[in-house]
């Protein structure tokens, strides 16, 4: 039997994909892992802080006790998306396209992070009509909610301006 010349580059390419896989998966790993630590570190450092007496001033338990608190909010989230996603990976959860309308996903999302910008000193500014899309309202609601943690956390803490409009097909 003879081979062709693509049949050799088949098989060759067969032992390289589990590689690759594994590869992504450490990635991925070793990228959750480094983004779990921070809002943990901050959690740890905080309680310290508290349990320890050093900080007794009422108003400054409460700034503490108020970062643990969006520290530990903002590690939920983060280990509901992995979850998240690994569910959807696995094929156990699909993207729900319907019709989703725009005000719904940014003034939910409003109620959920303007109290957080707010503590921060940040000026909270959002715009968005009625206008429908199709798509996964939850998968939506999460991707803007990475965006505005994001401009939160590397922002310089001096405002927050959300906007959503459908675009005019032209």
């Amino acid at each position: 039997m003879q081979r062709r010349p693509g049949d050799v580059r088949q098989r060759a390419r067969v032992p390289r994909r589990p590689q690759r896989l594994a590869r992504l998966q450490l990635e991925f790993t070793a990228g959750v892992s480094h983004e779990l630590r921070t809002p943990l570190a901050v959690i740890v450092s905080a309680g310290d802080n508290l349990a320890d007496g050093y900080i007794k001033d009422p108003a400054r338990v409460r700034e503490y006790g108020a970062l643990v608190r969006d520290e530990g909010t903002r590690l939920t989230g983060m280990v509901d998306q992995v979850l998240r996603f690994s569910e959807f990976e696995a094929g156990r959860i699909p993207l729900e396209k319907r019709a989703v309308l725009i005000s719904d996903v940014f003034a939910s999302l409003e109620r959920e992070m303007r109290p957080v910008a707010e503590r921060q000193g940040c000026e909270w500014e959002a715009s968005y009509d009625n206008a429908t899309f199709a798509g996964d309202a939850s998968a939506i609601h999460v991707a803007l909610r990475n965006f505005v943690e994001n401009a939160l956390r590397h922002g310089g803490g001096k405002r927050v301006a959300i906007r959503g409009a459908k675009a005019v097909d032209t």
